[in-house]
């Protein structure tokens, strides 16, 4: 069976950076890895060849991509209080597009390490989850899905995120701080609904990538590394 491997985070929180060390990390060590993106999914990768691990370069004053942020920004700050048909809509959605995942991953990396860029908790954290139910419909649809091995939830304090010039152009102050309470809310239900969930809220990206380490060396036999190139 595969060892799932997700991380999940706003705008700026270091997921991918994260992920993207991970998945090449494992690979130096000659682990057999899968690196994939939730957002991009698509049927055909059923027959296809697995895509390659990138490549891992640490910038720690890297920004967000532009070109994704300027994509966000046209639906995204809309998309946090959609109605309640939209909202279960999304919710049966996520259920199946993260059921696919799961059905994926076993029938073509039943024997691998899959890193996942984003994951369900992402989708999960633009709906409206400070009311009380849709609490109880997320509690639900994550009971129903099957479980990763780790699931990191990356955060960086709102301060942080707002003072990166791209994100500054592409967000309102009042929606990233919105948004991280989405995530802190998606923390607490994945929770409670017995999901492994890793929390690690902090603007300093060595610290994430040393957690991370970490909390795989319990379930994949990997040497840390203390200098991030």
């Amino acid at each position: 069976m595969a060892t799932v491997i997700t991380f999940s985070g706003s705008m700026g929180s270091g997921k991918s950076v994260c992920a993207r060390f991970l998945a090449q990390l494992l690979k130096e060590q000659d682990m057999p890895v899968v690196y994939l993106r939730f957002e991009k999914l698509r049927w055909r990768q059923l027959v296809q060849t697995p895509p390659p691990v990138p490549d891992f370069a640490f910038d720690p004053h890297r920004s967000p991509n532009p070109k994704r942020l300027n994509y966000r920004g046209k639906g995204f700050h809309l998309s946090l209080n959609p109605s309640g048909w939209e909202s279960c809509l999304r919710l049966t959605g996520n259920w199946f597009r993260t059921l696919f995942f799961f059905v994926l991953v076993q029938l073509r990396f039943g024997d691998k390490i899959v890193v996942c860029d984003r994951f369900v908790l992402d989708n999960l954290a633009q709906l409206p989850v400070t009311k009380p139910w849709v609490q109880r419909l997320v509690r639900v649809v994550l009971k129903l899905l099957p479980v990763p091995r780790l699931a990191f939830l990356m955060q960086s304090p709102a301060e942080a995120i707002l003072k990166e010039s791209k994100v500054q152009r592409h967000y309102r102050p009042e929606y990233v701080r919105q948004l991280l309470e989405h995530y802190r809310q998606v923390y607490s239900l994945a929770r409670l609904a017995g999901w492994p969930v890793l929390a690690m809220e902090t603007a300093d990206v060595k610290e994430k990538l040393t957690f991370v380490q970490q909390q795989v060396q319990t379930v994949v036999p990997i040497k840390t590394v203390e200098e991030f190139t």
